[in-house]
């Protein structure tokens, strides 16, 4: 899944008059894009072959009712305009083209008696990668396709290619929520209980033009300043890597413990500053300590939802905030923790930086690089593990995660998600193959717990240059 969120308060922006609304459109009548779809839109132009959706596919396992499935499927496609849009080009602009109501097809293959050497799990991989790695025509293809693979009665592959300009992480939790939600109220025989949408994204990306243009433009002249200078995270590539050709990415998930994480929780209490903010804190002295670097940008990935009408429609509302991390000024570990609390909301204040990143040629693929923070609230819901609770007699686990389609762009190194459940604040680190070995990621996930354990010790521990004295290599490392 993609990048997962954190909402900052919305008093703490100006973010133009009043909260979206409905706005009254004819069927065939175009919508502007959002700024969030605008800036992807000319990054994906300029490189076409990097048009590729995003990839989710689902092992199911059990008694599938596929009638039901494509019934949940209609009702989330009719439910959401976003799984209906196209991007299409007039006079050069984009606009958001928004297909009626109409019957939404599964696309169904049946390996039940086709020839596949006996190895039917081979057979599925190809078909998804073939599925999930064609490009999209943002203006021709419906950027929304789902396709389920049986292998037999009770097992199948649901593949989902879903392109980026009209989802994001958070969008993907949703949709997900709603699918099985719908798939287990109409196995049971029951009606659809989830409630009217109160507006749809093309009511958002209108709302947005209308009130935000000219403040957007009054802040480009902060980042231009910020950004001056600024270098991405440069993270050292390990010598030994097998590099296939082509980026594969891996996911490396940890836990700080339940012990540790009440230390950390608490220490953000103490200090009264947001969890999320004590994971960048974390996470920048990690990159002090392994990269050498003491001035180097994190974006931070927010939700972009700034208004509850927002938070049960499904498009790209996700922006990433640019932290120009100054380690100079950051004696301590508290200094640090207070410094990027300070950087963040100067950075909310004047969020959105799409249209001045390229002023930074240093920053190069810096905008994908993130660190983010999941709340408590929508951690629950994050994996399939907890989906099939609404699917009755049906299993749900990934399949094909992590995989990247051959000749796809991956330009960022690692990024990390934290997340709160029960206590425990987990991390869910993606990173390159062609650039880390498993040893390494192991020896960076130990390194990030003992930060963890010794800035609990002792929040006043000095932050220096290389990060050292906040890593004490005799201290245990955390389960």
């Amino acid at each position: 899944m993609s990048d997962e969120l954190i909402t900052a308060p919305q008093e703490s922006r100006p973010l133009g008059s009043g909260a979206p609304r409905r706005t009254p459109r004819s069927p065939s009548e175009l919508a502007p894009v959002s700024f969030q779809q605008e800036y992807l839109w000319n990054t994906q132009r300029s490189n076409p072959c990097d048009n590729i959706p995003l990839p989710v596919s689902l092992r199911l396992a059990g008694d599938l009712n596929v009638d039901c499935l494509q019934a949940a499927l209609q009702e989330v496609v009719r439910r959401h305009e976003s799984l209906r849009t196209r991007i299409c080009v007039v006079d050069g602009i984009p606009k958001q083209q928004i297909e009626e109501e109409g019957e939404y097809r599964l696309m169904q293959v049946d390996l039940r008696t086709a020839s596949h050497d006996g190895n039917l799990n081979g057979a599925a991989r190809s078909l998804v990668e073939q599925f999930i790695s064609r490009p999209m025509d943002l203006a021709a293809d419906p950027l929304f396709q789902v396709q389920l693979i049986t292998l037999s009665d009770q097992e199948h592959v649901l593949a989902i290619a879903i392109h980026h300009i009209i989802t994001d992480g958070s969008s993907n939790l949703l949709l997900f929520r709603e699918l099985w939600s719908l798939y287990g109220s109409f196995v049971r025989g029951r009606p659809s209980t989830l409630p009217d949408l109160p507006l749809q994204y093309a009511d958002y990306a209108i709302w947005q033009r209308r009130t935000h243009g000219r403040w957007l433009e009054r802040h480009a002249g902060y980042w231009q300043k910020r950004l001056d200078r600024a270098v991405r995270i440069k993270w050292p590539v390990d010598s030994d890597v097998k590099n296939t050709g082509f980026p594969t990415v891996v996911a490396w998930p940890f836990s700080f413990g339940a012990t540790l994480s009440s230390k950390l929780l608490d220490l953000a209490r103490r200090e009264r500053v947001m969890p999320a903010m004590l994971s960048v804190a974390l996470y920048a002295a990690l990159v002090s300590n392994w990269c050498r670097q003491r001035d180097f940008v994190i974006p931070f990935t927010i939700a972009g939802r700034d208004h509850p009408e927002l938070n049960n429609i499904v498009g790209l509302f996700s922006q990433a905030v640019l932290m120009r991390i100054e380690l100079s000024g950051c004696a301590t570990f508290i200094d640090l923790l207070h410094f990027v609390t300070k950087e963040f909301a100067a950075a909310w204040q004047h969020l959105d930086c799409s249209k001045v990143i390229g002023t930074a040629p240093e920053l190069g693929s810096t905008y994908m690089q993130w660190v983010s923070w999941t709340p408590e609230d929508m951690a629950g819901t994050r994996t399939p593990t907890d989906w099939h609770n609404c699917a009755p007699h049906l299993s749900i686990e990934t399949f094909l995660e992590g995989y990247q389609p051959e000749g796809v762009r991956v330009e960022w190194e690692a990024n990390l998600r934290f997340w709160n459940t029960a206590g425990d604040i987990h991390v869910y680190a993606r990173y390159r193959t062609d650039i880390f070995t498993e040893d390494t990621m192991r020896s960076v996930s130990q390194k990030l717990v003992l930060i963890a354990e010794n800035v609990t010790r002792d929040p006043r521990m000095c932050v220096e240059s290389s990060g050292d004295s906040l890593v004490r290599e005799d201290t245990n490392v955390t389960d």
